[in-house]
């Protein structure tokens, strides 16, 4: 019957100390372990009673699942959703679709246009995707 082993980084975990610490301990033979593949396998055997069963209980133990649900990748088979007119936009974004204006010249000009502002928790402001486009159509039709 195999001797059942644990690697440093288990063992650090289950005494709560720095895996140095552990790598220490084996320099110093203070712990029995031996190498294998180029890892350590420390038998369970050396320990006191109470360590092992907290090591056989950490082996048995595994780490609950993430649940939450999975963010959408946006790529190529994949695409983000298209922008609705409701969706809100940051200033420079709106300069962008007016024309290339500076984003000053929107800030500026909110009053004059009549542009619905909202802002961020940060304070920064945030303007409707429909309003902004009727707005650059209207800026672009002659007369």
């Amino acid at each position: 019957m195999e001797e059942d082993t644990v690697t440093v980084a288990q063992l650090a975990g289950m005494l709560r100390v720095c895996k140095i610490t552990v790598y220490r301990r084996l320099d110093s033979g203070e712990y029995k372990g031996e190498k294998v593949n180029g890892k350590w396998e420390i038998p369970v055997s050396q320990f006191p009673g109470s360590v092992q069963k907290g090591l056989e209980s950490a082996q048995q133990t595994r780490r609950p699942r993430n649940t939450a649900p999975r963010q959408r990748r946006i790529t190529a088979r994949n695409p983000a959703p298209a922008p609705g007119p409701d969706d809100l936009i940051p200033t420079g974004e709106a300069a962008a679709i007016l024309g290339g204006v500076h984003p000053k010249t929107v800030r500026r000009a909110e009053q004059k246009w009549n542009l619905e502002v909202r802002h961020t928790e940060g304070g920064h402001r945030r303007y409707r995707r429909g309003q902004i486009t009727a707005l650059a159509a209207q800026l672009r039709e002659p007369g």
